[in-house]
């Protein structure tokens, strides 16, 4: 319904053109992943180097809010919940020696 919104010259011919772009869409998204995982698969020791750029994802939000001077922009309680559930696949990469990504 979303993409219908923003683009209703693809629904026009009975959501044709919109399949192609959807299927395209996520053949591009599943080849990116399959690439990525196959490069981690094969050169481990890039992955603390990915982890840091997965990982710094509120770096932008501090960048923003101290150029808006914004204050009490996420609630506290979001921004711990969020970062304890995110950080907790490097925590069992890293804690656990015999784990199953290792």
């Amino acid at each position: 319904m979303v993409a219908q919104a923003h683009f209703p010259q693809s629904f026009v011919d009975g959501g044709v053109l919109a399949r192609r772009q959807m299927a395209s869409m996520h053949a591009r998204l599943y080849a990116a992943l399959i690439i990525i995982l196959m490069l981690l698969w094969y050169m481990p020791s890039v992955i603390p180097v990915v982890l840091m750029g997965f990982y710094s994802f509120w770096i932008p939000q501090i960048t923003w809010n101290a150029i808006q001077d914004t204050r009490g922009a996420l609630h506290p309680t979001y921004m711990w919940g969020m970062s304890s559930t995110r950080l907790f696949l490097p925590a069992y990469y890293y804690s656990c020696p015999n784990s199953i990504v290792r």
